[in-house]
């Protein structure tokens, strides 16, 4: 009887041990993007690393959401455009998820509503000229109302 309770004590210990390190093994993943902009956009959105999940997820009930947004708009507008879902948000919700700081739902879908927004506003086609979006227009390119002419004969010197 007594080695009974002894074995059913220690499996028991064991079991704990077992799940403390399985929440510990959760809590210490860091954050992969896999966009190369994305992850600059995360890194100058947060006073976190993307190995520090626990402050990330932090930050993600606060601003750092909409900063990362704004960024890609500018600098990513590609990403944004076609998976921002994928290479970002999802990448945040499904890390802080499983480092048990769930983002909330009511920011997820902030975030989501903000992104349609600035999708709405990037020009049909886009391509990265410095940190903007732009519009490749054959014999000009626009980039933020400013217009240059490409020509391929020299410039005459005045």
């Amino acid at each position: 009887m007594v080695m009974a309770a002894k074995a059913r004590v220690r499996l028991t210990l064991l079991g704990a041990i077992f799940l403390l390190g399985c929440i510990g093994q959760a809590t210490s993943a860091s954050f992969s993007f896999p966009n190369y902009c994305v992850q600059k956009c995360v890194q100058g959105s947060s006073a976190c690393g993307t190995d520090h999940p626990k402050c990330l997820c932090r930050e993600a009930r606060g601003y750092f959401l909409e900063a990362v947004l704004k960024c890609m708009y500018l600098d990513c507008p590609n990403e944004l455009r076609n998976n921002f879902e994928h290479d970002f948000l999802g990448i945040v919700k499904d890390g802080c998820d499983a480092s048990n700081k769930p983002v909330p739902d009511n920011d997820i879908k902030t975030a989501e509503s903000l992104a349609s927004s600035l999708i709405a506003k990037l020009p049909a086609t886009t391509t990265s000229l410095g940190s903007h979006p732009a519009i490749n227009t054959g014999a000009r390119v626009v980039h933020l109302g400013v217009t240059s002419h490409h020509h391929s004969a020299r410039r005459r010197r005045v």
